[in-house]
C-alpha cells in the first residue's frame, strides 16, 4: 500500500521510519518541532496522556521537564 511522506510528499511503499519515507525526513520533522515551526493547537491536558502508551508518556514528560511547557 502506497503512503505519502508528510515531510517531502513523496509516495513510498514501506519504510522503517513510517510515516516518513526516510531517516532524513524523520529528522527534518523533528528539527521543525524543536525549532518551534510547529505548534500544538491547545495546551496538553491530563486526559491527553491517557491515550499514550507508557513509553510515549515517559518521553513526553521528559521533554516537558527539559524544554518547559508545550503550547
Amino acid at each position: 500500500m502506497k503512503q505519502r511522506c508528510p515531510s517531502c510528499q513523496q509516495d513510498f511503499e514501506s519504510s522503517v521510519c513510517r510515516p516518513f519515507c526516510s531517516p532524513r525526513c524523520k529528522r527534518q520533522d523533528l528539527a521543525n518541532w524543536l525549532e518551534g515551526n510547529y505548534r500544538l493547537p491547545r495546551a496538553i491536558e491530563p486526559a491527553d496522556l491517557e491515550e499514550l502508551g507508557s513509553e510515549e508518556r515517559e518521553e513526553l514528560l521528559a521533554a516537558l521537564t527539559v524544554g518547559g511547557p508545550i503550547n
